[in-house]
């Protein structure tokens, strides 16, 4: 690591309201970073002409990306770009100071963690400030009375903004919309490493923004209370940056069906392979008669609409019986090999010859085993399995959908 970086950010954080002469050492002492972090962290808002910053926290949760890199997401703000470290734990190692209690180490124990970093081009009308607030924040030693932002011009109920006021505003923005990216990203990174989430994000444990100029700035000494447990889950398979980052701009290439997929494995995890299997059944048939239904039975019944007795025909021969006892007459296999291809959809062999597998699993847990159970690998490829037929037929139909 570059000593001069180092020096540079400690430079930076000896000027303002909040000077430190060692704040680098803090942030390490306490475990909120490593002083690499901050290094490859200063480097990266470098690296580029744009008006940016860069939010650090970290999450007892293990995120797996290839290559281990920063990479850009489409979101509604901030260009961001996400960068994943895993870090082992030495929490005997921490000293904490009076300032900066790590708030991660207040849940259960840990051995190994996540240091994420998200650099955002500063947007809005908080980006023609922002070159205003770096310029007076290096140069005053203590507290600056000078108002960078009018009241005409500001977007903080008409209340005017010192260096000071402008700092914890976007220090605040930052970590509301890096919550709701993580939010998002914990959704959907779950789902493409198969390892269901034990609980949703609730917080960002010790969050604090570096400046264009290497300025960190911390979020203030707050207890637990506010917190939920940061319980951890499995990383799961690696997952692709590249992947990642498609399926967070475009949520429907992550749908609901394989979420619930991803949660099917829970069982397994909790002792009921069983379970999980034929519960990955239900969700494909689930799947199949909701697409059906819109790509194949709609559409018929849409040419048929001047003849409505001859569309019910129709469909209660190919689809759906009626009466009090209506039921669907399509088996499960037939859904995807015979039906789905007339609706557009193309399911290769080796995904059927797969499913054909899965549909025999379940079939012989439902019929023959009583209380034997199957082998978690076995459930666990089973699900795998389902995953694969769902997503490759979620992806035929977000670029139909993309080409319209």
């Amino acid at each position: 690591m570059n000593t001069r970086t180092i020096a540079e950010i400690r430079k930076a954080c000896q000027a303002g309201y909040t000077s430190s002469s060692d704040i680098v050492s803090s942030l390490a002492s306490s475990g909120w970073c490593e002083e690499s972090d901050l290094g490859m962290g200063l480097e990266s808002l470098k690296n580029t002409e744009d008006l940016n910053a860069a939010a650090f926290f970290q999450t007892a949760s293990r995120f797996a990306v290839s290559p281990p890199k920063g990479f850009p997401i489409r979101w509604d703000y901030g260009q961001p770009e996400l960068l994943f470290t895993l870090h082992t734990a030495h929490r005997n190692n921490v000293a904490e100071s009076s300032r900066l209690v790590n708030q991660l180490y207040q849940s259960d124990p840990i051995t190994e963690y996540t240091q994420v970093r998200i650099v955002f081009s500063i947007w809005g009308r908080r980006r023609n400030y922002y070159q205003a607030y770096l310029d007076e924040i290096g140069k005053c030693a203590q507290h600056s009375r000078r108002h960078i932002v009018r009241a005409a011009s500001s977007w903080k109920h008409g209340q005017p903004l010192t260096a000071e006021t402008y700092e914890s505003d976007l220090c605040s923005r930052l970590y509301h919309e890096s919550l709701r990216i993580m939010k998002r990203v914990v959704e959907t990174y779950s789902t493409l490493a198969r390892s269901p989430a034990t609980n949703a994000l609730a917080t960002l444990p010790n969050f604090f923004v570096m400046m264009k100029n290497g300025r960190l700035v911390t979020r203030p000494k707050h207890t637990n209370t506010e917190l939920e447990p940061l319980i951890p889950y499995a990383g799961g398979e690696r997952v692709k940056a590249t992947d990642l980052s498609e399926a967070i701009a475009n949520s429907s290439k992550v749908s609901d069906y394989e979420r619930f997929l991803v949660d099917a494995i829970q069982h397994i995890n909790s002792g009921s392979p069983n379970l999980a299997i034929v519960q990955a059944v239900m969700i494909l048939d689930w799947f199949a008669n909701t697409i059906l239904a819109d790509r194949l039975i709609k559409p018929i019944r849409h040419l048929l609409s001047s003849e409505p007795p001859l569309a019910e025909f129709v469909i209660g021969k190919i689809w759906e019986s009626k009466g009090q006892k209506s039921q669907i007459r399509v088996r499960t296999m037939d859904k995807f090999k015979e039906y789905f291809p007339l609706a557009g959809i193309f399911v290769p062999p080796q995904l059927l010859s797969q499913l054909k597998s899965v549909i025999s699993l379940r079939n012989d847990i439902v019929h023959k085993r009583q209380v034997e159970s199957v082998k978690a690998e076995v459930a666990q490829e089973a699900v795998g399995n389902a995953v694969d037929i769902v997503r490759h037929a979620m992806g035929q139909m977000v670029l139909t959908s993309d080409s319209d």
